[in-house]
C-alpha cells in the first residue's frame, strides 16, 4: 500500500509513534484506489503492482521523494513524500486523436506528396472556413483519422527545412506493416526522395524523409502485435517498466517479449495454478 501522508514522528517514544502509524494504516486500508481525502491508497500485490490500475510502485521510490516505512507482522508500509507534480482533473479527456492540420502550398503538390508518396486517399475539400482565400484538403492516413491541409494557388513550395525553435512541430510518424517498411527505401530511391535509412529505434523500425514544405516525416513499423484487448500503447507501457526493473538503456525486445507474457497472463489466467 502505497498512502501520500508523511508518517507520525515522537522521538521521545519511537514505539507509540510506530503504533499509531500501524494502527492508522490498519484504518486506512479499503479496496484498490480507494481516496482518503487529499490523499490516495494502493494496495499492491508481491510484484509490487497496485491492484487497480497495475503501476509500478517501486516507482514512486525514486528520485527526490523522500520516504519512510514501518513494518509489522503482516505488512510493509510505505509513506511517500506528496509530489508536487500531481495530475488534476483535465480541462477535457482526450479519446484519440482527431486531426492534424498543416500549413500547405498549392493544391497539387499536397494531392501529389499526401497520396502519391504516401498513400492517403483524397476524401474531400472544401473552403478554409476561417479564411476565404485558402481551400482545406482532407486526407485519410489509413485509421479514420483525418491529416488536412490549407493550400492556396498563389503558394510554391519551399523545401527549407521546418524550423525547430520552441512550439514548432519536429515530425508526424505513420504506421505501416512491416511488408511495406522492408519496400519502402527502394520506393524512395526510385522516387529520387533523400532519406535517413533505417533506424532501429528497439520496439520499431522507422525511417525519415522531407515532404516538399520541409516537414519532417517518419515512417514507423512496430516490431510486436498486442495480445488481443491490448493495445500497442499496453505493452509499451508494461515494456517501459521491464526497462526500469532491468536497468537497461531503452525498451528493447527482451522488454518486449516479457511485457506481452505478463499482459496475456493477466487477461486470460489459468485454472492450473
Amino acid at each position: 500500500m502505497i498512502l501520500n501522508l508523511p508518517p507520525k514522528s515522537n522521538p521521545k517514544n519511537p514505539s507509540k509513534a510506530r503504533r499509531q502509524n500501524i494502527k492508522m494504516l490498519r484504518k486506512a486500508l479499503r479496496p484498490p484506489n480507494y481516496n482518503l481525502g487529499l490523499f490516495k491508497v494502493y494496495r499492491y500485490n508481491a510484484a509490487h503492482e497496485c491492484a487497480c490500475c497495475g503501476v509500478d510502485i517501486r516507482r514512486f521510490l525514486e528520485g527526490d521523494n523522500a520516504y519512510a516505512h514501518i513494518t509489522d507482522e503482516r505488512t510493509t508500509y510505505f509513506f511517500i513524500k506528496r509530489s508536487l507534480q500531481m495530475v488534476t482533473s483535465p480541462v477535457a479527456q482526450s479519446q484519440g486523436l482527431h486531426h492534424i492540420t498543416l500549413n500547405g502550398a498549392d493544391r497539387k503538390t499536397s494531392i501529389g506528396f499526401w497520396e502519391g508518396v504516401l498513400g492517403m486517399p483524397f476524401i474531400f475539400e472544401q473552403p478554409n472556413l476561417d479564411n476565404e482565400d485558402e481551400n482545406h484538403l482532407y486526407f485519410d492516413p489509413g485509421d479514420s483519422r483525418l491529416i488536412t491541409i490549407f493550400t492556396n494557388e498563389k503558394r510554391s513550395p519551399n523545401k527549407a527545412k521546418v524550423g525547430t525553435e520552441i512550439g514548432s512541430v519536429h515530425h508526424i510518424a505513420f504506421d505501416v506493416s512491416s511488408a511495406s517498411f522492408s519496400q519502402i527505401i527502394e520506393r524512395l530511391e526510385e522516387r529520387k526522395i533523400a532519406h535517413s535509412g533505417h533506424k532501429d529505434r528497439g520496439f520499431m523500425d522507422s525511417i525519415y524523409f522531407r515532404d516538399p514544405l520541409g516537414l519532417l516525416i517518419e515512417i514507423a513499423s512496430y516490431r510486436f502485435m498486442p495480445p488481443i484487448g491490448s493495445t500497442h500503447s499496453d505493452v509499451l507501457r508494461q515494456a517501459y517498466l521491464m526497462r526500469l526493473e532491468h536497468g537497461d538503456y531503452n525498451i528493447n525486445q527482451k522488454h518486449l517479449a516479457l511485457a506481452i507474457e505478463k499482459l496475456s497472463k493477466s487477461m486470460r489466467p489459468s485454472l492450473s495454478k
